[in-house]
């Protein structure tokens, strides 16, 4: 440093900067710089962007990272390299000389960004997300895993009895969209015909709190309830937390395993590399392809994909349909009837004031009771640049709208690019009709949606659970 700013004199017995030493140990170690090196090359995908040609070029660098990665394990001729030889001859699953440890932290290259970076890319999903998945069984010791009782040589199918066990798993149970869709699914599956276990990566409830109505909801419904609480949040995990994790898993002897979404969770992207039960499946949680060899079929409804068959596959899996639309129970009161007929009344503003600007007091500009709120209320990576267009021409097509956007969890980042791109296009007597609303408990989010004149749901990307 002292170099760089051109202030540090230097001894003559030594080359280093005078008050200066070499650092005593290397600041990483050797699978940490595997990791750092990894991450350099498949770049980090963008949680929003600013047009298509950013998306375009986060894509591109994610896929010339991988091939550079993949390119690294083999010589010129397209040969193993003689130091990876004799794991290569054991199979694919044999740990290579370039393997990182099974810590790798997966969200430094978060591919759950890629659903949301255009329709260019729908195409081409399958492999790129197969390919993401090839890269981790090679770099990522262990990831590869058959449960011995399901082994082609040996395989003992469990007996299957008069209700099937079927298990599902996610991290992100609980007041989620993944939540309430695991209570959608759940609550209507037949006590008689199916017997449900629910394994929660993590704590079913946080912090031991009391249970949510979600959660309540799914302890009722399920016969029995596996907590990896041993595995930390939003960590790929460790050897000896996948061993255990998968020895947990296999000692219910399932039928099937549901992952309810993979992706949004870098626990259930981990473990779904490992054939835990003869059947795994994945649904709409996070609605893309995963690419995962173990995943054996997508579960969606014929509503939600192309009806043409000359649509190109958007999925590495095969594809299952169930008819129609998902109807969920709902999971909010009733709107009562003059709110539902005239929107927010005029001693609602005092409430919307103290939303919209955290409760200091003082005017809000563009906030009367003459205004129109149109309320968006879907995670901040659904609104793309595409959507920028509609609230754009909602605003400059409506001198009463006021536009409110919910933060959601704490994205400063991702809300105050958005922010940038509205502002940019508008002029400021126009952007000052633009709001953010920060996170809501339960209570206030579902007052918003009461009192709200226009709830808006983005595209190409809408909601689901998250559509009120």
């Amino acid at each position: 440093f002292a170099r760089a700013l051109g202030c540090g004199r230097r001894s003559r017995a030594s080359s280093s900067p005078v008050g200066l030493s070499p650092w005593p140990v290397p600041l990483l170690s050797a699978d940490e710089a595997a990791n750092a090196e990894l991450k350099r090359k498949l770049g980090v995908l963008p949680i929003t962007h600013k047009n298509a040609a950013q998306a375009s070029r986060a894509v591109a660098r994610l896929v010339e990272g991988q091939s550079e990665v993949i390119a690294g394990l083999f010589d010129c001729g397209g040969e193993v390299r003689r130091e990876d030889r004799g794991s290569a001859a054991a199979g694919e699953a044999g740990p290579l000389r370039t393997s990182v440890s099974s810590g790798f932290d997966a969200r430094g290259v978060d591919t759950s960004r890629l659903a949301y970076l255009g329709h260019g890319l729908v195409p081409h999903m399958p492999e790129v997300a197969a390919m993401y998945s090839r890269l981790h069984l090679r770099t990522m010791r262990e990831l590869r895993y058959i449960s011995p009782a399901l082994h082609p040589r040996r395989c003992r199918v469990p007996e299957l009895r008069f209700r099937p066990l079927v298990g599902f798993a996610s991290g992100l149970f609980g007041d989620s969209a993944v939540g309430n869709l695991a209570r959608g699914i759940l609550v209507a599956l037949p006590r008689k015909l199916v017997d449900v276990h629910i394994i929660s990566l993590g704590t079913l409830r946080r912090n031991g709190t009391v249970p949510s109505q979600v959660t309540a909801a799914l302890e009722e419904r399920a016969s029995r309830v596996v907590e990896l609480d041993f595995w930390d949040v939003a960590s790929a995990g460790t050897s000896e937390e996948l061993r255990r994790a998968r020895r947990a898993i296999q000692g219910l002897g399932l039928h099937a395993l549901v992952y309810l979404e993979i992706g949004l969770d870098v626990r259930s992207f981990v473990l779904a590399h490992s054939r835990l039960a003869p059947v795994q499946l994945v649904t709409y949680g996070h609605a893309a392809t995963t690419g995962i060899p173990t995943i054996d079929a997508f579960v969606s409804h014929s509503a939600f994909e192309s009806p043409s068959r000359r649509a190109p596959p958007r999925y590495a899996e095969r594809l299952v349909l169930l008819p129609g639309l998902p109807r969920f129970q709902r999971s909010m009161p009733e709107v009562p009837e003059e709110v539902a007929s005239g929107g927010p009344a005029t001693e609602d503003w005092p409430r919307w004031r103290q939303l919209l600007q955290g409760g200091a007091a003082g005017p809000l500009p563009a906030l009367e009771p003459e205004s129109r709120v149109y309320l968006v209320a879907q995670t901040l990576c659904k609104l793309v640049p595409a959507f920028d267009a509609a609230l754009i021409g909602i605003v400059r097509g409506d001198p009463r709208a006021l536009v409110v956007i919910r933060v959601g969890h704490p994205q400063p980042v991702v809300h105050w690019r958005i922010a940038a791109r509205l502002v940019a296009a508008l002029k400021r007597e126009e952007a000052v009709r633009v709001r953010f609303l920060q996170m809501q408990p339960a209570d206030g989010y579902a007052w918003a949606l009461r009192h709200a004149h226009v709830l808006l749901d983005p595209f190409p990307h809408g909601g689901h659970t998250t559509t009120p």
